[in-house]
């Protein structure tokens, strides 16, 4: 089931394994430099860094919105 679906119809589902203990560190510090931003949340969505830069700025609040939830229960999806 898709997190995220785009203006387009894309779906978005957040993969938080394709991301590391140390990159999400970085990922949520203030002085992470923004292209690794870009390409830490990009592999996230499983989207290149040029498609997650030239989307609307809606979508990709609304992307960032929703991204930050899941990181606040990444286990949720999870089966025990």
């Amino acid at each position: 089931m898709a997190d995220f679906t785009l203006s387009n119809g894309d779906d978005i589902t957040f993969d938080l394994y394709k991301i590391n203990v140390r990159e999400y560190r970085e990922l949520l510090s203030p002085g992470c430099p923004k292209d690794k931003e870009d390409l830490y949340f990009s592999r996230v969505c499983g989207i290149d860094v040029d498609k997650l830069l030239n989307l609307s700025y809606p979508d990709y609040q609304g992307l960032i919105d929703t991204f930050i939830e899941r990181l606040s229960s990444p286990l949720a999806d999870e089966k025990n």
